[in-house]
């Protein structure tokens, strides 16, 4: 098995789909054929923010490190699960679990759709940085900026405000 105690998106409770509850991410990557060097992307489903990080590598270790760097620090409401793809670089998938106490789901081989919000956010970076981008030449400062106006971005879906307006007002109510 290339992924070890996987736990299939067919497993994954109903309320993570409708968005009910945050705390809740979809995990990718984005690469090139011009570098080793990959992006880490996590957007979270619900408020709509997005993590940004650059890997030395599209390695299991790197990505693992990666987001339990990026994650660790949220109070534990905030990180309650992640739905990946099946790539080779979400192997330590258990690593991530263990370290965040979060729940990991992978979706159905080839259906890279069922974690729709995540391949937008990628999308959206590729606006920044083309396929055939050399991430090893994007600095932490660029890939911060990037992350900073991904989340001050407006959405239809929150009334025009941006993802860090919406999460500060759900974070005040709840």
């Amino acid at each position: 098995m290339l992924i070890p105690e996987r736990t299939g998106i067919d497993q994954r409770p109903a309320h993570i789909a409708d968005r009910s509850e945050y705390g809740h991410w979809e995990g990718d990557t984005a690469v090139s054929r011009k570098s080793a060097n990959a992006l880490m992307v996590l957007q979270e489903r619900t408020l709509g923010l997005t993590i940004l990080a650059k890997l030395p590598r599209c390695a299991p270790k790197d990505m693992a490190t990666a987001v339990i760097n990026r994650l660790k620090d949220l109070p534990a409401e905030m990180r309650r699960s992640i739905t990946f793809d099946n790539g080779q670089e979400n192997r330590h998938h258990t690593t991530m679990r263990e370290a965040l106490s979060i729940d990991t789901y992978f979706c159905d081989p080839y259906s890279s759709w069922q974690k729709g919000s995540v391949e937008h956010a990628v999308g959206l970076t590729r606006r920044f940085w083309p396929k055939k981008t050399d991430y090893a030449l994007i600095s932490d400062e660029e890939i911060a900026m990037v992350e900073y106006r991904l989340n001050t971005r407006p959405r239809k879906r929150f009334r025009f405000l941006t993802p860090l307006e919406y999460a500060s007002r759900v974070a005040l109510t709840a």
